[in-house]
């Protein structure tokens, strides 16, 4: 059926409604993926967001359970410029419009992706509402009910997409990792069980941290100066191990140690960002809208940096072993340029074990 998104500066893009024909409100935002999009919507970090494709055809090569990221899909809706229905391989389950209509999340198809990205470009990343039905007819509808929705970055997001009990994962390795999880995707996860055993923490609970050899702080969804957060950093800052954080664990890292976080432009989203890091360039997965000053505190030393426009990708602590990357190592969807991070990080943990 006919619809349209509507966002918050006025603007009107129609389109077809894809998946569920319903009303989706969220912040609207774009990635520069070629690839990867059934990874992009089962990512936590999406939640809240609806999500604009740049690429100009999606979904011609279907749906695999092996790409997802979690267990259902977490982005408020989609917009693209064309999606491909018939999807040709042998892995496919199926395509993307009944994947989004089976996740009760609606899409919106043969959008000027180019203007709109443009928009975002220029004005930030803007509050948006995919609507059903013709726009001269529910404009007015929907504009009532754009106006009467707070910002979902208001929200602490982490608690939907956050594990709600403490699970156990046998890994190949020797180490016992805890995981502090704010919604962790399993790309994280494939790559700590290749290093050790791994323990997910839901991360408002408080648990003995003695027992493990390592901690990892998952990404996540939202604002990391979030209020409900406080209690947390405390927690973080009580650690008296070898820890990695990975995109908000890195922000929340960042807090622990005194540096201010700030709410970027328009975010960095895509697998094709450069990182600079030890006079070497990587291509990374990224999927932030948040990022760490790089007026840093003494006790941190920014080591990677965003080769586009400088914004601080990485950090480690001068003296203890603690190290975080902003982008997503695990690579998933994108290239696979900073895996080597999981073995840094198991050579950092086992350097410091106790004799």
């Amino acid at each position: 059926m006919d619809g349209f998104l509507l966002t918050e500066d006025g603007q009107v893009y129609r389109g077809k409604i894809i998946g569920k024909e319903k009303p989706s409100f969220g912040e609207t935002v774009f990635t520069t993926s070629m690839t990867g999009y059934t990874e992009s919507i089962t990512d936590p970090s999406y939640a809240g967001q609806i999500l604009v494709f740049s690429f100009p055809l999606l979904g011609n090569y279907g749906i695999s359970w092996s790409h997802r990221e979690s267990e259902k899909i977490w982005v408020r809706g989609i917009v693209a410029s064309e999606i491909y229905d018939t999807p040709r391989n042998r892995y496919t389950i199926s395509n993307l419009e009944d994947f989004l209509r089976l996740g009760n999340v609606p899409g919106i198809v043969n959008v000027d992706t180019r203007k709109l990205i443009r928009r975002i470009r220029q004005n930030g990343t803007l509050l948006g509402i995919i609507y059903p039905g013709d726009p001269d007819k529910m404009l007015r509808e929907a504009k009532i009910t754009l106006e009467e929705m707070h910002h979902p970055m208001e929200d602490p997001l982490f608690k939907e997409t956050a594990s709600k009990e403490i699970k156990f994962l046998k890994g190949a390795g020797n180490l016992k990792i805890a995981l502090i999880d704010f919604g962790v995707k399993n790309g994280i996860l494939d790559n700590l069980l290749t290093i050790g055993d791994v323990t997910i923490i839901p991360y408002f609970m408080r648990v003995f941290i003695d027992n493990f050899d390592a901690v990892v702080i998952s990404n996540g969804p939202g604002d990391p100066t979030h209020k409900s957060l406080e209690d947390t950093v405390d927690f973080i800052r009580s650690i008296k191990k070898p820890i990695l954080g990975i995109c908000l664990g890195h922000q929340l890292l960042a807090r622990v140690f005194g540096a201010k976080i700030y709410k970027m432009k328009f975010g960095h989203r895509g697998v094709n960002h450069p990182v600079r890091y030890n006079d070497r360039f990587y291509i990374t997965t990224h999927n932030h809208g948040y990022a760490v000053s790089r007026n840093a505190p003494d006790n941190i030393i920014i080591n990677q940096y965003d080769i586009n426009d400088g914004t601080v990708e990485g950090f480690v602590h001068r003296d203890l072993p603690i190290m975080a990357v902003q982008y997503h190592p695990e690579s998933r969807p994108g290239t696979h340029d900073a895996k080597f991070i999981f073995s840094e990080f198991e050579r950092m943990v086992k350097e410091n074990e106790r004799p």
